[in-house]
């Protein structure tokens, strides 16, 4: 028997457990995502070694120095983009009490379950950076759109084992703090929760509206380049006044610097002054706040 009312639909938990107890059907498991990005990367037609258009979109640029300088130009433009944040609405937030904890010296218990946690088969930078905030991005083919136009790229940025070390360290830190604020509706992101918690809960609205005859509006929101455009400022802010610390809030993206890498060769070092870092781990965390 199903019914929102008895709160019995469990289909959707019964059908995630089915199939992971299921049997393979083939001899390949499939890849995780962060496996498909390393073989993108490796892919030479899905990453950015096409002949780019140039900036007024007249015509392909063809040697190796211009695509370099076109690749960097248009990812400096990118991640220093001047966004206008409402910054005396944020400020207006009420100050929680300072989580002091964050300031606290790495442990050996930190940096070994940081370690632990850090998954294989993720594209690094092979050595170590000046910075454990410096990074190299390379672009891939977002499987949509023309080839020649950078726009139909991503920017992944490769980090250094020390460098995601680290930022798992203040992740961990830092949701010690985020779990108590954000709200039960924000799956994402966020340990035992996930896309087929969030699909049961809709299905449970969808019942509910269906058998007491009540709309129901679902609303999708795909913020463009967010991650990449996000007022640092305002971010700062936030931060500040859910009870980070001053010094824990610089460890994140003060004096931030990238370089593009394309046809094996690389730029030199440019500063990003807003955003949040593609694959970091703690990009979807800052989203959240």
């Amino acid at each position: 028997m199903r019914g929102a009312h008895c709160w019995t639909d469990h289909r959707l938990v019964v059908t995630k457990l089915r199939l992971r107890l299921q049997l393979p059907r083939r001899s390949g498991k499939p890849k995780p995502y962060a496996s498909l990005i390393v073989d993108g990367l490796k892919d030479p037609v899905k990453r950015g070694n096409n002949n780019p258009l140039s900036a007024s979109g007249e015509g392909l640029i063809k040697s190796k120095e211009e695509v370099l300088k076109r690749w960097t130009e248009h990812f400096s433009c990118l991640l220093n983009v001047d966004r206008a944040a409402n910054l005396e609405h944020i400020r207006s937030i009420p100050q929680l009490p300072i989580f002091t904890e964050l300031d606290n010296s790495l442990s050996r218990e930190e940096i070994a379950l940081a370690i632990n946690q850090q998954k294989n088969k993720r594209a690094v930078v092979v050595e170590v950076p000046y910075t454990f905030k410096a990074s190299r991005i390379k672009a891939l083919y977002k499987n949509r759109g023309d080839r020649s136009c950078c726009d139909s790229y991503r920017g992944i940025s490769l980090l250094s084992v020390p460098g995601k070390v680290f930022a798992r360290v203040l992740l961990n830190r830092l949701m010690k703090l985020s779990e108590q604020l954000l709200p039960e509706t924000q799956f994402g992101f966020r340990p035992e929760r996930g896309t087929c918690e969030a699909i049961f809960s809709i299905r449970q609205l969808q019942e509910k509206s269906i058998e007491q005859g009540r709309h129901l509006y679902l609303c999708f929101v795909d913020l463009e380049k967010a991650f990449d455009s996000m007022p640092r400022e305002a971010l700062w802010i936030v931060l500040s006044k859910i009870g980070c610390t001053e010094k824990f809030v610089r460890l994140l993206h003060d004096d931030m610097e990238c370089c593009v890498a394309v046809n094996d060769e690389q730029s030199e070092f440019f500063a990003v002054t807003c955003g949040v870092k593609q694959t970091c781990v703690l990009a979807p965390t800052h989203g959240c706040s």
